[in-house]
């Protein structure tokens, strides 16, 4: 998955998630320290991860836990590619309905501008048969029907 870190994206996680730190909304502030110019925050460009997933493993993927490590800072127009590599793989049973039987995956996930890694961790999922939910044309529909902005 990729997918290009914009100032708007930066706004608009820091307004959502209260962020006030100005390495991310105050380009003079930022121009001062050693990065030079606005960096993303390191939450924001985890959250690719979550999308990854659900490309990988289906929309019945449970993302259950995440260990990152924020390795270097993302700058606005950077392209951001994520990567995820199997670790480890368990089968196990549903303790409230044994006969649901599912797996608990150990992913090494990877954040990446061009060939240099700034973000990277673990996530562990849990999975049943894959299930299939709309998604594309039907969430385009969704936004247009609440009037969200894309």
């Amino acid at each position: 998955m990729k997918r290009v870190v914009t100032q708007k994206d930066i706004y608009n996680f820091c307004l959502l998630t209260g962020d006030k730190n100005p390495l991310h909304l105050d380009r003079g502030y930022a121009e001062k320290t050693r990065f030079k110019q606005i960096i993303a925050p390191g939450m924001f460009i985890a959250s690719f991860i979550p999308a990854a997933l659900v490309e990988q493993y289906g929309n019945g993927a449970i993302y259950v836990s995440q260990e990152l490590e924020f390795v270097k800072p993302v700058h606005v127009d950077d392209e951001v590619e994520v990567f995820l590599q199997e670790a480890e793989v368990e089968r196990y049973s549903d303790f409230r309905r044994p006969s649901r039987q599912g797996r608990t995956i150990l992913i090494n996930t990877l954040c990446k501008v061009e060939d240099n890694i700034v973000l990277k961790g673990t996530a562990k999922v849990l999975t049943y048969r894959p299930v299939s939910l709309p998604h594309g044309p039907v969430l385009t529909e969704f936004y247009k029907k609440n009037k969200i902005a894309t």
